[in-house]
């Protein structure tokens, strides 16, 4: 494959602290609609708000996947500062992705939410692989294990390392792995089935 053929992708980068209703970002508070229920785990363990992706942010890196331009993706995890049992749930079931519309304030976690930070992009000169585990937006993923995405379009994935060192108060939320946000093609209105934040750890 030559260069002009690979993948777009950019490096992902969570360095300024705050979040914002039209950007994207790690932690804090999410802009859920009114009403919105706040995402569980199977055992009714209130989750972890990830991050929240403006439609715009996502279709300016993936512009084949076709989201309605006032929804935003908010992704949440499961975990617990206190007890490692998160880890099960974590790796078996993964995150939970909704499709909102973004409300004009933000929600206050239903768990310790972690400092938010803002997600800004970086080009990098050097071809995608499916060996390139940095933090990155498009592209090909680098799973970590066996995998299939047949009908979603991988999105977006998240390194440890790189999370750790932005959410210091809330280590191990990759549970030392990655993290992939995989969306269905087509998202015409809020959803809370439309896609899936898979982690692996080997």
């Amino acid at each position: 494959m030559n260069r002009a053929s690979q993948p777009f992708y950019r490096e992902l980068r969570f360095e300024n602290p705050g979040q914002a209703l039209d950007l994207a970002f790690l932690g804090g508070s999410p802009y859920l609609s009114v009403g919105s229920a706040w995402p569980c785990e199977t055992s009714g363990k209130a989750m972890l708000h990830l991050a929240s992706l403006p439609a715009s942010f996502i279709q300016t890196h993936v512009p084949q996947v076709n989201i309605k331009a006032n929804l935003c993706i908010s992704i949440f995890t499961p975990y617990d500062v206190r007890d490692d049992a998160y880890i099960e749930a974590a790796l078996q079931a993964g995150g939970r992705v909704i499709a909102h519309l973004p409300s004009d304030h933000s929600v206050s976690s239903a768990k310790h939410a972690f400092t938010p930070r803002l997600i800004s992009t970086e080009a990098i000169p050097a071809p995608d692989s499916a060996d390139n585990g940095i933090a990155k937006i498009g592209g090909i993923p680098a799973w970590l294990q066996e995998h299939s995405a047949e009908g979603e379009e991988f999105i977006l994935q998240i390194n440890s390392s790189r999370l750790n060192r932005a959410a210091p108060t809330h280590r191990g939320i990759l549970v030392g792995g990655m993290g992939y946000l995989l969306l269905d093609r087509n998202i015409p209105s809020p959803s809370t089935d439309c896609g899936r934040f898979v982690i692996q750890t080997t």
